[in-house]
């Protein structure tokens, strides 16, 4: 078997997300910097989107199909619920995640700060305030989700899904905007810092 080949900027969100199943699972892997856009993103990715997975003569793109593969092909904890209930709650917070809370967390809020530090792009001070601030209502169902008899957002243990949020609610702690976004959500708030102690997150924690 070929050691996997994850290519992606460390700073992703959802690189970060790959990496963190891959790290549960123990898997030895090759992290190879590129940028979303680059000539070496477009050469892997229809869209130039990353991060893109390589392994056994397989590409894979999209974090969430890479994550189950990941989880299917290696030896470990199971990194999904053993029920089908259980799956399908995990990939509805999946979902729910990219379809609702990433877009405005990370493209109305972190990336133009991003791009405003990094190349100097103007920033819209006001929409970033009121992206930032509807946050917490996006984190709201998730927050229920979480209670003393599911601990994870899919059961008693941390699922492909837990390893999709996490790398954001995190990085809401580096972004200005985002520090408050837990306030008021503290079972969301007890479970980032219960999945910020698994070596895991460690392993993958950005430079």
């Amino acid at each position: 078997m070929s050691q996997p080949i994850l290519h992606g900027a460390p700073y992703s969100v959802y690189v970060r997300a790959v990496r963190l199943c891959l790290e549960e699972k123990s898997v030895s892997y090759q992290l190879v910097d590129i940028a979303p856009g680059s000539a070496a993103a477009v050469a892997r990715h229809p869209y130039g989107k990353i991060p893109v997975f390589e392994h056994d003569g397989l590409t894979l793109t999209e974090a969430p199909a890479i994550a189950e593969y990941v989880d299917e092909r290696f030896a470990g904890r199971p990194l999904r619920p053993e029920t089908v209930a259980g799956r399908a709650r995990m990939r509805q917070w999946v979902s729910v995640y990219a379809d609702y809370v990433y877009p405005v967390a990370v493209r109305q809020v972190a990336l133009p700060l991003f791009l405003a530090e990094r190349d100097g792009a103007p920033t819209d001070p006001a929409a970033i305030a009121r992206a930032a601030a509807a946050v917490p209502g996006l984190l709201a169902p998730l927050e229920a989700a979480i209670d003393r008899m599911t601990p994870y957002l899919a059961g008693a243990a941390p699922s492909i899904a837990d390893f999709m949020l996490y790398p954001l609610l995190d990085m809401a702690r580096r972004v200005a905007p985002l520090h408050g976004i837990l306030d008021g959500l503290p079972r969301l708030a007890d479970w980032r810092e219960r999945m910020a102690a698994r070596p895991s997150a460690a392993a993958t924690a950005p430079g």
